[in-house]
């Protein structure tokens, strides 16, 4: 097996652990106040994600239109998996410390 897929499945479980357990923490916290935190907190990790996701299309057909398409590599959905867990885990700690979660 290949070694750095091996890391990254690592570092995705350790993030998801991350995550819960920042979740799990706000779950003493008032049910509106920790509901607003968790829905800014998806809100700014879909909008991220969904930018992403447009430069990988805008560069996508740039190759095609270079007809340079056999160069082109799509994204690896492990590291987008990660990416995606970081963004999330960062504003959802952002967003607990500025509203006092």
């Amino acid at each position: 097996m290949n070694w750095l897929f091996v890391i990254s499945i690592i570092v995705l479980a350790i993030l998801i652990t991350c995550i819960f357990i920042a979740l799990r923490s706000m779950s003493s916290v008032d049910d509106e106040r920790g509901l607003y935190i968790k829905n800014k907190a998806m809100i700014f990790t879909f909008k991220i994600s969904i930018a992403i996701q447009v430069l990988h299309i805008m560069e996508r057909i740039i190759f095609v239109l270079r007809d340079n398409f056999s160069q082109y590599e799509a994204p690896n959905p492990i590291i987008s998996l990660i990416i995606t867990s970081i963004i999330y885990l960062t504003s959802l700690l952002y967003e607990r410390r500025k509203h006092g979660g």
